[in-house]
């Protein structure tokens, strides 16, 4: 039996990493008791996959997990034992059983929507770079990556929505962008693109939720679950 989890990734834990927080997830699932099935082979290794990695430093309320059971209890007893064992920082929100057919979650995920706090920022300041880019047909921004030389790359088509508002000590972007293996932008090219200089590490970065596509219509990924 698969299921999907949601779950959030609160403010005490924003600085640990995609690694580690896999690791703190096999460790929760080992105390929960829970059936958790196992690879086959000389290694073998919980049957546990997640969506998108969340940078270090960045809280999410729309984190994902995919974990294989033997067959056991239902969902809703294993979300709650799950949600007893996790420690303080996370929290389920959902869970859902889908397919054994359906594809991953990596495979599955096309968008994500993220909330980026600029303080000190004027919102009306960046509220017309917003206007600006997206009237663009292009927007060029660096590309880091470890396997090669850095590069210019356009990422004005995976720029899919964006607005912006005054808050208390700045201003605030909520943007949804293109995610997954065909088109990939993540929150800190955004950040190059509407505000040159500002690391992106410095911010506070929140992802809301990653969604699949259905029939060409964007779904949460814990909705998605349930079309399979």
């Amino acid at each position: 039996m698969r299921v999907i989890f949601r779950f959030e990734k609160g403010e005490t834990v924003r600085y640990v990493s995609h690694l580690d927080m896999l690791r703190a997830m096999q460790r929760t699932l080992g105390r929960s008791g829970l059936p958790v099935a196992y690879s086959q082979g000389f290694h073998p290794h919980m049957l546990v996959t997640f969506a998108m990695p969340l940078p270090v430093g960045a809280t999410s309320q729309g984190e994902y997990m995919d974990v294989v059971f033997r067959e056991g209890p239902g969902v809703e007893e294993i979300a709650g034992r799950l949600a007893e064992a996790l420690p303080p920082g996370w929290t389920v929100t959902g869970a859902h059983t889908v397919a054994d057919s359906a594809p991953a979650l990596m495979a599955m995920t096309a968008q994500c929507d993220w909330q980026i706090d600029f303080p000190g920022m004027e919102a009306e300041a960046l509220g017309a770079r917003v206007a600006s880019l997206m009237a663009s047909s292009q927007v060029l921004v660096t590309k880091t990556s470890p396997k090669g030389p850095p590069k210019e790359v356009n990422i004005r088509d995976g720029i899919l929505t964006l607005k912006t508002a005054a808050v208390p000590d700045g201003a605030r972007v909520w943007a949804r962008l293109a995610a997954g293996s065909q088109l990939n932008i993540g929150p800190g090219l955004l950040v190059d693109a509407l505000a040159p200089g500002i690391d992106a590490r410095r911010l506070l970065l929140h992802r809301l939720e990653l969604y699949g596509l259905w029939e060409g219509k964007p779904l949460p990924l814990l909705e998605l679950a349930a079309c399979y």
